[in-house]
């Protein structure tokens, strides 16, 4: 799941955005004036069948976010430009699993939260929550 929202989210941006650098969660921040990190974060998961091994079916869920950073006192504009992107990438998206049999991962509709400004960046957050079906 990290690997497939993570490639489609960069694979995405790269072509939207050329000229903002995105850092995945495990990749060190860009040295840029505006610039994303991409994270996935795991919250609850419920067990949707029973029966033997390797047929019972588990419903993921989670939040992808992505923290977006531009220069401080330039307005939000750039910033909200950029979140707007990363929502239209995100939102509402079916990413086909590479494992035959199992269910996409979804995704539902997001919310872009400003984090407010220090003395160099100005940041907000885009977040988007989904799911996705494991057999265990």
């Amino acid at each position: 799941m990290r690997e497939l929202v993570s490639t489609t989210f960069a694979n995405g941006w790269l072509a939207a955005e050329p000229l903002v650098p995105l850092a995945l969660e495990n990749e060190t921040l860009p040295s840029s004036d505006s610039f994303a990190l991409l994270t996935i974060q795991l919250t609850t998961s419920l067990q949707m069948t029973q029966g033997a091994p390797s047929t019972r079916r588990v419903q993921r869920n989670g939040w992808i976010s992505v923290k977006l950073w531009g220069p401080a006192n330039a307005g939000a504009m750039g910033v909200a430009l950029l979140a707007d992107r990363a929502r239209t990438l995100l939102e509402m998206v079916d990413m086909p699993s590479p494992v035959t049999g199992d269910e996409p991962v979804t995704t539902l509709a997001g919310v872009t939260r400003p984090a407010g400004t220090d003395s160099r960046w100005y940041m907000c957050v885009v977040q988007v929550p989904f799911w996705y079906s494991q057999t265990k």
